[in-house]
């Protein structure tokens, strides 16, 4: 449950015209529109990262600081041009989140020499068995995108991102129907993946 002073992204997903300009200003290289974006967006950023780490059990490593910190880092170094609006944004850094909670797990992974990977139930309707590693989702996602990459960017904002059906339509500018049979696609891609 989000905390009363928490709003989430997709709950204030009408483009924020101060928030545009400033990706803009920030992609040309303006270090005050940086600094100023980053303050503007990290309060979202960390209701992304919460979600994610309400998914973890007790004795992970990676805190919600860290997490917003290295994915706005990666975001930093994107050579997106010009940003259409938040929404676009805050999709792009779903997807960064992504890759720094996968590279994360697999420093661990390789810490444990490759055994006793850390498992996290991140979304009950994909695991037929409750928990997933995030390595081994990630592994699946990539297959599902090879097959339905339109399948793999709605798994990436549901699972990772935490948006539901209605934001994810809204920010890939299809419908919900669409949207909810592509996931119902995903759910029975990762369960047979899961073997």
């Amino acid at each position: 449950m989000l905390g009363a002073r928490e709003v989430p992204p997709d709950s204030r997903m009408a483009d924020d015209p101060p928030i545009t300009d400033l990706l803009n200003l920030a992609s040309q290289g303006d270090s005050g529109a940086a600094d100023r974006l980053f303050a503007a967006v990290e309060p979202e950023l960390r209701v992304l990262a919460r979600r994610w780490m309400r998914t973890q059990g007790p004795g992970h490593i990676l805190q919600t600081t860290a997490l917003v910190n290295e994915a706005y880092v990666r975001l930093a170094g994107v050579d997106g041009g010009i940003w259409i609006a938040r929404r676009q944004f805050f999709a792009v850094a779903s997807r960064a989140m992504r890759h720094v909670l996968i590279d994360n797990a697999r420093r661990a992974r390789a810490g444990k020499r490759g055994g006793g990977a850390r498992q996290y139930d991140l979304s009950p309707e994909l695991s037929s068995q409750g928990a997933l590693d995030v390595v081994e989702l990630n592994d699946i996602f990539v297959t599902l995108g090879e097959a339905d990459p339109e399948c793999e960017r709605i798994a990436e904002l549901r699972v990772f991102g935490g948006l539901d059906h209605a934001t994810v339509a809204e920010m890939l500018g299809c419908s919900l129907r669409h949207v909810e049979r592509k996931w119902s696609f995903v759910k029975a891609f990762v369960k047979q993946q899961q073997g």
